[in-house]
C-alpha cells in the first residue's frame, strides 16, 4: 500500500486572470501499488514523492509566481485503471474571497478556523421497495388468515404468495459534515455498509437537531472527504452519509416457508415415524420434499414452524431474523 511515483503532466493545466484575482492549476499523475489505495494514500504518499504541500508557492515548469499559493489538491482515479490517479492542484492569490471566509462554531461565535466551524446537517427522504412479508387482511377471513391481523400474504386457498408482493418503504438519508485535520481512513474502511449495533444519540441542540436512533436502524452509506485549504488551515470536510430505516431496520425478518422439511436425526420421516442416525446415509440431503395426500411433491411453499417442519394448523407463522451487514457501535463515532 503506497505511492510508487509522482509525475507532473501538462495536459489539463488552466489559468485565470481577472480584475481581483489570479488562479492557476497544475496536474500530476500519481501511481500506487495497491488497487484498494484511496485518496488519503495518494495525497499523503504523493506529498512525500513530489506533490507540493498546501501553502506552497506556484512554481510549475517555467511558471513562477510567488504571489500564488497552493489552496487545494483534488485526486481522481483515472478512468479504466485501478493504480493511476490524476491530482489537480489549485493555486490562488490571497485576495480571492473564499480565502477569507469566516464561519461560526457550535455556540454561534464567529471563527476563522475551519476546524472549529460547526457541523453541517442535511436530511433527505427517498422511497424504496421491499418484499411485503407481513400485511393485514381486509377482505373477509380466509382459511388460516384472520381479518386485521399482521401475517403472511396468502391467497384464498391459504397458499403463501411466492414471490411475495412488494410495498413502498420510505427511508431518509442523514448527512453530517465535520471538518477534520485528517481523513479518517480507518473509519471509512471499517464502517462502510455497517449497521449500528447500539442505540445512539446525535445531539446538536444548538443547531436545532437532536435525535436518538434505535439498534439496527442506521446503515453507513459513505464516509467521504476532500482536502481543502482555507484561512491558512489545511483540513478535510468529512461527510458521514447514513441511510436510516426506522420502519423495518437493517435486520431482515424472513417468513419461514418452503417446499421441503428438515430430515435430520429426530425429525419426522413423513410416514408417521422418526428419522434415526442409522437412517441417514453419507452424502444424503438433510431435507425431504414435502408431498400431498397422494404422494405428489408440493408445487406451492408451505409455512414451516422454525424447526424445519410444516406449521401446525392454527399456529402463528414464524419469521426468521437475519443479519445482513456488519454491526458496529455508532456511538463510538461521536457524531
Amino acid at each position: 500500500m503506497g505511492v510508487t511515483s509522482v509525475l507532473p503532466i501538462w495536459e489539463g493545466q488552466t489559468g485565470e486572470l481577472s480584475f481581483d484575482a489570479t488562479q492557476y492549476t497544475a496536474v500530476w499523475h500519481v501511481a500506487v501499488d495497491d488497487p484498494f489505495d484511496g485518496p488519503n494514500v495518494v495525497l499523503i504518499g504523493g506529498i512525500g514523492l513530489g506533490l507540493p504541500i498546501p501553502g506552497a508557492f506556484y512554481w510549475v515548469g517555467n511558471d513562477l509566481n510567488l504571489l500564488l499559493t497552493l489552496r487545494k489538491l483534488v485526486p481522481t482515479r483515472v478512468a479504466g485503471t485501478r493504480l493511476l490517479w490524476m491530482v489537480v492542484g489549485t493555486y490562488e492569490s490571497p485576495g480571492r474571497p473564499q480565502d477569507h471566509h469566516d464561519g461560526t462554531d457550535d455556540n454561534g461565535k464567529p471563527t476563522k478556523d475551519p476546524l472549529k466551524f460547526h457541523d453541517e446537517i442535511e436530511i433527505s427522504y427517498a422511497q424504496h421497495t421491499r418484499p411485503m412479508e407481513k400485511a393485514k387482511l381486509i377482505s373477509p377471513a380466509i382459511p388460516g388468515v384472520a381479518q386485521g391481523v399482521w401475517g403472511p400474504v396468502r391467497n384464498s386457498a391459504g397458499a403463501v404468495f411466492a414471490p411475495p408482493l412488494e410495498r413502498d418503504n420510505s427511508r431518509f438519508t442523514l448527512k453530517i459534515t465535520k471538518n477534520k485535520a485528517s481523513y479518517p481512513s480507518n473509519q471509512a474502511d471499517n464502517y462502510r455498509d455497517a449497521v449500528n449495533s447500539d442505540t445512539f444519540t446525535i445531539s446538536k441542540s444548538k443547531l436545532g437537531f437532536t435525535r436518538t436512533f434505535q439498534k439496527y436502524t442506521v446503515k453507513m452509506k459513505n464516509i467521504g472527504g476532500r482536502l481543502q485549504f482555507q484561512n491558512d488551515v489545511v483540513f478535510w470536510p468529512v461527510v458521514y452519509e447514513m441511510e436510516i430505516d426506522t420502519e423495518f431496520g437493517w435486520r431482515f425478518d424472513v417468513l419461514d416457508k418452503g417446499l421441503a422439511a428438515s430430515a435430520r436425526a429426530g425429525d419426522p420421516d413423513g410416514r408417521g415415524g422418526t428419522i434415526s442416525n442409522s437412517d441417514i446415509q453419507r452424502g444424503q440431503p438433510q431435507m425431504r420434499r414435502l408431498v400431498d395426500a397422494a404422494g405428489v411433491p408440493l408445487s406451492e411453499p408451505v409455512l414451516l414452524d422454525g424447526k424445519g417442519q410444516p406449521l401446525a394448523p392454527g399456529a402463528d407463522p414464524v419469521y426468521l431474523t437475519y443479519q445482513g451487514y456488519d454491526e458496529l457501535s455508532f456511538g463510538a463515532l461521536t457524531l
